[in-house]
């Protein structure tokens, strides 16, 4: 908020001076002017939005039953799917030649951990309603999850409202148009505190990058461990995506 701090002494007081104008102040040096900053993204969840808890996973039978019912994917004329465990290091992919999951497909998915990633994509022949060639892949990417998931005390916003507080100086210096897409993956462990923090994709500025995985490592509170479907806690993943709005 704009202040201004106005000092007189007596002396100046005393003076026939009967008006003040003063326009466009500026902040008391050492304060974050808020309207100022850029538009910075704070995101924290799996690494993708489409998500499967492992015990829906293991029961698929079909490619339908993996991607969400708002995809649709069972009114496509599918004739092959590939199924891909996607990470930095290896992707290992089994291929089959219909919706219905093959047994080498359902093995692969099958060995998914959590917080492991599934690329889906199916080629398909033939017109759609919404689609206009006669040719095309559908693809989508989907996290396997615990059956109930690690949850930070307060929420998702209040964890938001934490990193953006307490990140405003770092991203004053911050030129939009030269922003980045920042990610850094982090473990809630079994007794729901942060782990193996990895900063996987710059924000453009080393020191946004630098206090973003500070926050992260010592945020405040004890998250509430996942569970899996024994009610054992187990380990989860997180990304904090912030800085530029990407993929």
């Amino acid at each position: 908020m704009k202040k201004l701090l106005l000092v007189f002494s007596a002396a100046v007081v005393s003076m026939a001076l009967t008006a003040f104008t003063v326009t466009n102040w500026n902040p008391i040096p050492g304060t974050i002017d808020e309207k100022a900053l850029p538009d910075f993204r704070y995101q924290v969840g799996s690494r993708f939005n489409a998500t499967i808890t492992k015990t829906d996973l293991d029961k698929a039978a079909s490619v339908v039953d993996i991607v969400p019912p708002k995809a649709d994917w069972g009114s496509f004329p599918i004739h092959t799917v590939k199924v891909t465990l996607w990470s930095e290091y290896m992707r290992p992919t089994e291929k089959g030649s219909d919706i219905m999951l093959t047994d080498a497909q359902l093995q692969l998915l099958q060995s998914t951990k959590y917080s492991d990633d599934i690329r889906l994509i199916a080629s398909c022949k033939g017109r759609h309603k919404n689609v206009r060639k006669d040719e095309y892949d559908l693809t989508y990417f989907i996290t396997v999850v615990p059956e109930r998931e690690a949850t930070y005390p307060g929420g998702e916003d209040v964890l938001i409202a934490h990193l953006r507080e307490n990140s405003m100086k770092a991203i004053s210096i911050v030129r939009e148009d030269r922003l980045e897409p920042g990610m850094i993956y982090f473990t809630v462990t079994t007794m729901g505190t942060i782990s193996d923090v990895e900063l996987t994709g710059t924000s453009g500025y080393d020191a946004v990058d630098k206090k973003m995985v500070e926050l992260i490592t010592n945020m405040p509170g004890k998250w509430q461990p996942a569970e899996n479907h024994m009610g054992l806690k187990v380990n989860q993943t997180f990304v904090l995506s912030f800085g530029k709005e990407g993929c």
